[in-house]
This record gives structure tokens, C-alpha cells and sequence, in this order.
């Protein structure tokens, strides 16, 4: 009987053993990088769009689910209810495939990442508020949060930011007429959002493309507040403009569309990355 105990007891540690020795390995083959500064989370990605989608789906993927249930579904999109008959249909009909977009492949890549580090630690992948597991339509309708602000959102709430540059900031010895970006956010005080804040550097291998940094939280793939290598700033609010566009065709976030501006070195092909690159890419899709 104490043998069989005994073989039991090794069973269960050679098992414990192989989980943590592949999860410690698919971590040294990530394309991603997790270190906390001065008490901030931070995440540094590079390689291919999966890559980056797949090393932070990973990396970030501890609270998504209980963001995802009680902040999204609960409170933003108004209920299961409501997020299950009026918002992901939505989204579903009335929005461009992730496939088609920029980003598609970084979504696929953060999906695959999250499923595999829940799998490796024992984590469900399954809504409690929806009574199923959560898919890519879920993760791209996370991504249209400043989207539906008006719509399906809590509109009671809205940001704004300040910049300054050339003269304004001219006689900064540190900054010397460079950029200086103040971001009022603005937003829900939710101790979910507070608590996992994260700052994503983004190094993507395509030669089309500059690194630059996200201010946002996990899974949020847009550009909501960042800055690229070059200097180049972007921040999307929602005060003081409120009319809502005529949506008759499809689109995607809007949010892709700043990090897109933001993220290609020429996106209007006009020989300089500068602002006009992220108007030209909102204007091509919103």
C-alpha cells in the first residue's frame, strides 16, 4: 500500500514538473517581456503582429477574464443580456472582419496567447456572466469600448489632454521645443482598470513600421494613448464632441486606426511621420 502511495505521490510530481518545465520554456520562447518599474507593470513585444498579440495575451492574461466579466459585460456593455442581443451582433454584422483588418492577426495572437497560459496555470477560459467560453468576436468587442461610448457605453464620463511644443517648450532645458503630453483621462474609477493599468512598448519586425508606446490596459490593442519612437503623439477623447457619425458602412476601432497612424513610419505617404498620418488613417475608415 505504501508503494503504491509512493508511486502515486511521484505520478502526481513528475506531472506538477513537466507543467511547470513546458510553461517555463514557452516563456523563454516568448516574444514578450514583463518587468514592473517604479510600481508600473510594463510589457515590451516584438517580432510579427501574432507574435506580439500571442506574447501578451500571455503575459497579461491573469486578470483579463475578470475584466472581461465584470467590467466590460456587467457594467460598460449594461448585462449579458444586452452585450449578448445588442453588442456583439453588432459588432458581428455591422463591423469589418477582424480578419480583414490591420490587426487581425495580433487579435488571433492574443487569443491563442491567453487559451495557452490559462491552460498551462489551470484558469478558466469560460464567462461567468455569459455561461460560455470567450472567443476572438469577444475580444475584438473589447476593442470598441470608445467606439460605443455613446451607444452601448456609460456616457456620463469623458477625457481630454494637453500638449505643447517648439516655442512653448523652448526654454526647457530637458526638452528644448520638443513635446511635452498631458493626459487627463478621466475615466471609471474602477479598482479593475486602476490596478491593471500597463505600459506596452511595441517593437514590430516589419520595416514599414516604428516601435512606439501604448498607455492602456491588457488586451487593448488600439492606441488609446501613446507616443511613437519618433515623437510622434496621439490620445483619443471623448470631451467636448459628442455627434454621432453616420456609421452606413463598416469599420473597425477606432483606436486600430490611431495606431495605425501612429505605428507606420509614412502612412500618407507624404515623406514625414507627423499628425497628419493619423488623420489620414481615421479618415480612411471612420
Amino acid at each position: 500500500m505504501q508503494s503504491v502511495r509512493r508511486l502515486i505521490s511521484f505520478l502526481v510530481l513528475s506531472t506538477l514538473a513537466l507543467l511547470l518545465s513546458n510553461s517555463c520554456q514557452r516563456e523563454e520562447e516568448l516574444k514578450g517581456r514583463l518587468e514592473t518599474r517604479s510600481g508600473q507593470t510594463v510589457l515590451t513585444v516584438w517580432g510579427s503582429h501574432y507574435e506580439m498579440g500571442y506574447a501578451q495575451g500571455y503575459l497579461l492574461g491573469r486578470n483579463f477574464l475578470e475584466m472581461f466579466d465584470y467590467y466590460l459585460v456587467d457594467y460598460y456593455f449594461g448585462g449579458a443580456e444586452n452585450y449578448e442581443t445588442e453588442v456583439r451582433p453588432y459588432v458581428i454584422n455591422h463591423c469589418v472582419d477582424p480578419n480583414q483588418t490591420p490587426y487581425g492577426e495580433e487579435l488571433a495572437g492574443l487569443l491563442d496567447g491567453w487559451r495557452q497560459v490559462c491552460a498551462d496555470s489551470g484558469w478558466s477560459t469560460s464567462s461567468e456572466f455569459l455561461g460560455r467560453e470567450v472567443d476572438i468576436n469577444d475580444l475584438y468587442t473589447a476593442q470598441f469600448v470608445p467606439d460605443f461610448f455613446y451607444g452601448f457605453g456609460s456616457s456620463y464620463i469623458s477625457c481630454s489632454s494637453l500638449s505643447s511644443w517648439g516655442q512653448a517648450t523652448m526654454s526647457d532645458p530637458d526638452v528644448k521645443g520638443g513635446v511635452i503630453y498631458c493626459r487627463i483621462l478621466d475615466w471609471t474609477t474602477d479598482e479593475l482598470l486602476i490596478d491593471n493599468t500597463v505600459i506596452v512598448v511595441y517593437q514590430s519586425e516589419d520595416d514599414s513600421e516604428i516601435g512606439w508606446v501604448s498607455f492602456a490596459y491588457p488586451f487593448f490593442i488600439g492606441c488609446l494613448s501613446g507616443v511613437s519612437e519618433d515623437g510622434v503623439c496621439a490620445c483619443y477623447n471623448l470631451g467636448n464632441h459628442n455627434v454621432l457619425q453616420d456609421e452606413s458602412g463598416k469599420f473597425w476601432p477606432i483606436l486600430w486606426s490611431i495606431r495605425q497612424g501612429i505605428e507606420n513610419a509614412d502612412y500618407n505617404g507624404g515623406g514625414t511621420h507627423d499628425s497628419k498620418d493619423i488623420y489620414a488613417a481615421i479618415a480612411d475608415h471612420h
